[in-house]
């Protein structure tokens, strides 16, 4: 098996697929690099005092669209990884069950995240974190509801009592 390569994704995009391909290299949701990038970017503005601050990250990923090769249909599907998907939490939530849904991702204490968001909100004036925060709440898909999951197992008529007996 040779060396995993950076591209972008054709079945993982928003815009050019460059946070698909580079989820797919890093075996990381796309949906995490995405809310990253927007938390730079706010970092860049509050740094710059400016909206120019984003500058840097627009040319960046302008770049990254012209220069990183688009991956093939057939290479995708080769080098597609059964990864978990960030999804919001329906049980672990406070606000919009974002940092549940980290914490579920990274195995880690949802308590943990909540506070390095605090903590990195406060450091960056608090305006970063939350706009990476809206972001994330209108981007990442709420997790499906266990009930329906249980369901989609079990099979029609079967499983349980009430199945076969009278």
């Amino acid at each position: 098996m040779g060396m995993k390569k950076l591209h972008r994704s054709q079945t993982d995009k928003m815009i050019a697929g460059i946070c698909g391909g580079l989820g797919e290299l890093f075996g990381v949701d796309a949906t995490a690099i995405r809310l990253g990038l927007v938390f730079v970017a706010a970092v860049l503005v509050l740094l710059y005092r400016s909206t120019v601050g984003i500058l840097p990250a627009v040319l960046a990923y302008g770049v990254g669209w012209i220069i990183i090769p688009v991956a093939s249909a057939e290479a995708e599907r080769r080098e597609a990884v059964a990864m978990k998907r960030l999804v919001r939490s329906r049980t672990d939530k406070m606000i919009a069950g974002i940092c549940g849904g980290l914490g579920e991702l990274l195995s880690v204490d949802p308590t943990l995240i909540r506070l390095a968001v605090v903590f990195i909100g406060l450091a960056t004036a608090v305006l970063p974190i939350l706009l990476a925060y809206l972001v994330g709440w209108a981007i990442i898909p709420i997790a499906p509801p266990q009930e329906e999951e249980h369901k989609k197992s079990v099979p029609p008529g079967g499983g349980g009592l009430e199945g076969g007996r009278r």
